[in-house]
């Protein structure tokens, strides 16, 4: 069990279908609201589309990091957001790390980020 007064908080959600994302982003936000806690990384998994349509997709209070989308087949891809307030404070600094020649569509779709954090995380 984590015993650290300021733990860096991870959610993933497979949403299947980028419909679902965006209606799972507002239910995650709600909930965020309603607790008054905003998770320091989001990962979100088979939004399925041939497009990076990620990009177009806005998550409140969230920047997006990394994504990978598939553009041969439908399905799958990845994508990792990072909340805003504490990239702009530099409490937590991120680099998109290239995987992408290891990403195999239906087989390995991979994306990351490198991140510092400093020991006043929220």
């Amino acid at each position: 069990m984590c015993t650290s007064e300021n733990p860096l908080v991870l959610v993933h959600q497979n949403v299947r279908r980028i419909i679902r994302l965006i209606s799972k982003i507002e239910e995650l936000q709600e909930l965020f609201r309603s607790d008054k806690i905003y998770p320091h990384t989001l990962c979100f998994s088979e939004y399925h589309t041939t497009r990076n349509d990620v990009h177009s997709v806005g998550v409140e209070k969230y920047v997006l990091a990394s994504s990978f989308s598939q553009t041969v087949f439908q399905k799958g891809g990845v994508c990792i957001y990072i909340y805003i307030y504490i990239y702009i404070h530099n409490d937590l600094c991120f680099n998109h790390l290239d995987f992408s020649n290891y990403c195999k569509e239906k087989i390995l779709e991979i994306c990351a980020v490198q991140t510092e954090t400093t020991d006043k995380l929220l």
